[in-house]
């Protein structure tokens, strides 16, 4: 057997053998990405995956326009519609703000209401709704598409 350490070495646990939702560590609880590097093995963060490197797993920031929640997960999810992730690393999406909107899943920005018209200020994002048999109109964030773009209370679009 010692002539031969091809045969039983396979057979030992690796401490960086990670598996599914951990990836490398260093020595001060630091996820790595080189397992020469690594002295271990700890479950990914919220806004990380677990990601296949070789015979390991390493833990790798979830991408602009997807989030993860949770500890210990191998995927990130997409933005819903009307939410957006600017940054890697997301633990959540956030809504868009009044005057934009998000129109697909996994969006890394907000469309802009009136955009090019030098006066997005005057635009916001709003519906109706209708109690009593009134209707009214309340501001919206985390608009789904640009139907939901109009002006501002006490403004008007003029195409002049």
């Amino acid at each position: 057997l010692k002539e031969n350490p091809e045969r039983w070495e396979s057979w030992l646990p690796n401490e960086t053998t990670c598996t599914s939702g951990k990836g490398l560590v260093n020595g001060n609880e630091h996820f790595i990405n080189d397992r020469a590097a690594a002295v271990g093995c700890a479950v990914c963060p919220v806004g990380y995956r677990s990601v296949e490197q070789g015979q390991t797993r390493v833990c790798l920031p979830c991408p602009k326009g997807q989030f993860q929640g949770l500890p210990g997960e191998d995927v990130c999810l997409p933005c819903e519609t009307g939410k957006v992730a600017a940054q890697t690393g997301s633990m959540a999406c956030t809504l868009c703000p009044l005057g934009e909107y998000a129109n697909d899943t996994g969006m890394t920005e907000c469309f802009i209401c009136g955009a090019g018209t030098g006066q997005e200020e005057k635009w916001t994002t709003s519906q109706a709704v209708v109690a009593q048999g009134k209707e009214t109109w309340l501001q919206v964030q985390g608009s789904v598409n640009q139907s939901y773009c109009g002006c501002i209370a006490g403004t008007y679009l003029w195409n002049g």
